[in-house]
């Protein structure tokens, strides 16, 4: 699995969407395909970024946000 934005930079009130993407294989082995919504996507820092179910991130402050695609 890959996060395609490993960092970027979002002001307050911006939005941003994270895609994860897959080998080419990845849905031949687990038998299912996968979507945005079947992973935990959460902020490490809630006063930072808020972050919903399907990857999309809104900026609280002014930051960089370095995002971490844990599998």
């Amino acid at each position: 699995m890959e996060l395609d934005k490993n960092q970027v930079y979002i002001g307050v009130g911006e939005n941003i969407g994270l895609n994860l993407s897959a080998s080419d294989n990845y849905e031949e082995v687990l038998g299912v395909p996968f979507s945005k919504t079947d992973f935990n996507w959460s902020s490490s820092n809630e006063e930072i970024a808020l972050v919903d179910s399907e990857g999309n991130v809104q900026g609280l402050t002014d930051r960089i946000y370095k995002h971490i695609c844990k599998t």
